[in-house]
């Protein structure tokens, strides 16, 4: 009995020896496999960081046309976009990138708290021993979600006051999100269209995707006026059929951008064609993810001081001098007719819809346009500053 308990003895140490030095194994390939990450993330963000700082003095911007190497030195802003985000919780889907699909996949995304219900087999046994509290694996599907753009690049978009042209920051807020959607493993495509032509640009993985539609933006220019006013004639509901092709051109479950100044709203007098734009917008919203990206110069939303103001085309020059205040607030007016009219077309078919300034900052705008929940936008607070700078003009009248 006595040699018997003994092996037994010695054969149980032995076992337990050897499952403390698996388990001491196991925390130490974990920890030096996060600290491999952590190290390769942050030379990854201070080489972004590196590349924005060089791009930002190679590229510079004239504000009237847009360049293929300015868009292309938006990449390393994105890069520095994604990488200072934190990462979501499993139950935070302020990511929009992040796949619909949830559940026993294929690709490990992240542990939680074990709750009732939940399968034995999913049960992550590390974290539980580290924790000493049960949590479970949970994983994402490998599918590539399409992310499609439509971007107006119509006569209304030419034309700035501060820093850039609306259409130059459209193309800008467009290469961006691409360059974004690259990041997250996301295929890309799109739509650019102005009064004479539509370039579509198939859905397709990787730079593939991403290249032929930055192309597509720089290689827009504007034309000339009276070519631009015959085609603006020519067909009054352009916005409706540019959303019927994005209709059709997008797949199911896909995330959709809508980058546009909107003036041509306003322009459509017939109340067929309005509501036809109202249920397309609400099907986009209603099978996809749908953001309206409404760009805009800040000279639309205040009513001018009275005196003389000069315009140009790039061609000709035109003096214009306002002294009713009436006139002088006619463009602020139709501005905030445009944000009543999408704000309330937001709640009622759920799109997320964001308002920029030509002057505002590019990364940071696009980064909180990303955190709106659906049916919301960020209308208020520029109709509040509206309201206020219009009564100021008023009292100084």
């Amino acid at each position: 009995m006595n040699s018997i308990t003994q092996r037994g003895l010695k054969l149980f140490l032995a076992l337990k020896h050897s499952i403390a030095v698996q388990e001491l194994e196991g925390r130490i390939h974990y920890h030096s496999t996060a600290l491999r990450k952590c190290l390769r993330q942050i030379t990854r963000r201070v080489t972004a960081v590196s590349f924005v700082n060089r791009a930002s003095k190679s590229a510079v911007s004239s504000g009237v046309h847009c360049t293929l190497q300015e868009l292309l030195a938006l990449r390393n802003e994105a890069k520095a976009l994604v990488f200072s985000r934190p990462k979501a919780s499993p139950h935070d889907h302020s990511s929009q990138f992040m796949s619909i699909f949830r559940g026993r996949g294929l690709e490990f995304d992240t542990v939680r708290f074990y709750q009732f219900g939940d399968e034995a087999r999913h049960i992550d046994w590390r974290v539980t021993a580290r924790t000493r509290k049960p949590h479970v694996k949970l994983f994402h599907e490998e599918r590539e979600r399409s992310v499609s753009f439509l971007v107006d690049q119509t006569q209304s978009m030419h034309f700035g006051t501060r820093q850039e042209y609306k259409a130059v920051r459209a193309a800008k807020v467009t290469a961006l999100l691409a360059w974004i959607a690259l990041e997250c493993n996301e295929k890309t495509g799109g739509l650019v269209f102005d009064e004479q032509r539509t370039q579509v640009f198939k859905t397709r993985s990787g730079e593939f995707g991403v290249l032929p539609l930055l192309q597509g933006l720089s290689n827009l220019e504007p034309r000339s006026s009276t070519s631009l006013i015959s085609a603006r004639n020519s067909d009054d509901s352009l916005l409706l059929k540019q959303l019927q092709h994005f209709a059709h051109f997008v797949s199911r479950g896909s995330l959709n951008f809508i980058v546009s100044d909107f003036f041509c709203l306003l322009n459509e007098d017939n109340e067929q064609t309005k509501k036809t734009i109202e249920r397309l917008l609400y099907d986009l919203a209603k099978k996809n993810d749908l953001y309206l990206i409404l760009v805009y110069d800040p000279f639309e939303t205040v009513a001018l001081p009275e005196g003389r103001y000069r315009l140009s085309n790039g061609q000709r020059l035109l003096d214009i001098f306002f002294s009713p205040l009436k006139q002088r607030r006619s463009h602020s007016e139709l501005f905030k007719k445009r944000l009543h009219y999408l704000d309330a077309l937001a709640k009622r078919t759920g799109y997320r819809a964001f308002a920029m300034a030509t002057n505002a900052p590019l990364a940071e705008s696009v980064g909180q346009a990303l955190t709106l929940g659906a049916g919301q936008t960020n209308f208020k607070a520029l109709m509040k500053t509206n309201n206020r700078l219009r009564l100021a003009s008023t009292q100084h009248d």
